[in-house]
């Protein structure tokens, strides 16, 4: 948990501004504290996540490309953990992985 904590990046992202492209390579796993963003696949919405909700472990998982456009629906502040830092976690807790 220490060495999580250490590695945690706060950002604060206006409203409307695009947190993750379709396509682009996901270098963070994204934990929302505060707002809410829009999750779109081809222009469409597809989900709405809110605080406590998180996005980008499914591309880092599995060492793909994002498959969808986050962007914030409301000013927001997310927590972001390195990709490194979110492997690492996963190489050494395999119950983690599997949650």
């Amino acid at each position: 948990i220490e060495f999580l904590a250490k590695s945690i990046v706060a950002d604060y992202v206006r409203r409307d501004a695009e947190v993750l492209k379709e396509g682009e390579e996901v270098k963070y796993l994204y934990i929302i504290v505060k707002g809410s963003c829009i999750v779109k696949k081809d222009g469409k919405v597809v989900d709405i996540l809110e605080e406590g909700n998180f996005f980008g472990d499914s591309a880092i998982i599995f060492k793909e490309p994002s498959k969808f456009t986050v962007k914030a629906s409301e000013d927001s502040i997310l927590y972001m953990i390195p990709r490194k830092v979110f492997e690492k976690i996963l190489e050494e807790y395999p119950q983690f992985k599997e949650f």
